[in-house]
């Protein structure tokens, strides 16, 4: 089961305005930079926070690793972070501002490269058949530009702001999703209150993560379950054709990875 390793406090109130968790998985090399990047971030920003470490070297559910943290913290604002970035702005108070107000969900910064560019991919509308197998299957969702918001269906949980109380509301991440779609199921859930998720293109952190192009055999494997996962809970009458579609590109990666073997 998964453990809290260390609990880190921030500029001292009680209780904090945000709660920080950040979920190490065999993320040792990364998890010291990016809370001490988050901490000098921060050094004078106005809301208050707690960082929260998971241990989760067991494996466990990603999402029940973050609810875990969740029953353990005060913070009235939650922040889920990913080990991988590397935090050079304060991006906690505007994140606070942004959720203030009403009718907000889930709240995100841009995610960007090591590069400065913007990383594809990190939010976007809700997964449909049109979306997966149509023109757009490989193209990144608008990017955030100049605008201080942009609505989207869902942002990435690599660094995902919310309220406490609406987190708690929906239970939290579900613990079906062990690994990816997490973010956008919660997202989805979020909107199922009539609440709407938005990104903040100029507030910025860095994902080393979003970096990686090429994916492994059993990460492939998790995201095809997580995928399927998704489908069945919220477009049930549709996941016969979706996989029945899918099919010939999980053979595809079949033989990919045959080739690669050898």
């Amino acid at each position: 089961m998964s453990k809290i390793k260390r609990v880190l406090k921030g500029p001292q109130k009680s209780p904090p305005d945000f709660t920080v968790v950040i979920v190490n998985f065999r993320s040792e090399n990364f998890v010291d930079k990016a809370v001490s990047s988050f901490q000098q971030a921060h050094q004078e920003a106005q809301a208050s926070y707690e960082i929260i470490v998971v241990d989760n070297r067991v494996n466990d559910s990603f999402g029940e690793a973050n609810n875990l943290a969740v029953q353990q913290s005060f913070g009235a604002y939650l922040l889920f972070l990913n080990p991988d970035t590397i935090c050079k702005q304060n991006i906690l108070d505007p994140l606070q501002k942004k959720l203030r107000e009403k009718g907000v969900g889930a709240v995100a910064p841009q995610l960007i490269l090591s590069n400065g560019v913007a990383q594809n991919f990190a939010y976007g509308d809700f997964p449909s058949l049109r979306q997966i197998f149509g023109r757009r299957m490989r193209r990144a969702p608008k990017q955030a530009g100049g605008d201080d918001c942009v609505q989207a269906d869902w942002v990435s949980g690599a660094c995902l702001a919310v309220r406490r109380e609406h987190f708690e509301r929906l239970s939290g991440f579900s613990p079906e999703f062990k690994l990816y779609f997490e973010d956008v199921d919660l997202c989805k859930k979020l909107t199922q209150i009539k609440l709407r998720n938005f990104v903040l293109p100029k507030v910025k952190i860095i994902h080393l993560g979003g970096e990686r192009e090429e994916v492994g055999r059993c990460r492939r494997e998790r995201y095809f379950e997580a995928q399927k996962q998704y489908f069945a809970k919220w477009q049930p009458n549709i996941l016969p054709l979706f996989l029945f579609l899918r099919w010939p590109y999980r053979v595809y990666c079949w033989f990919k990875d045959q080739d690669e073997a050898f």
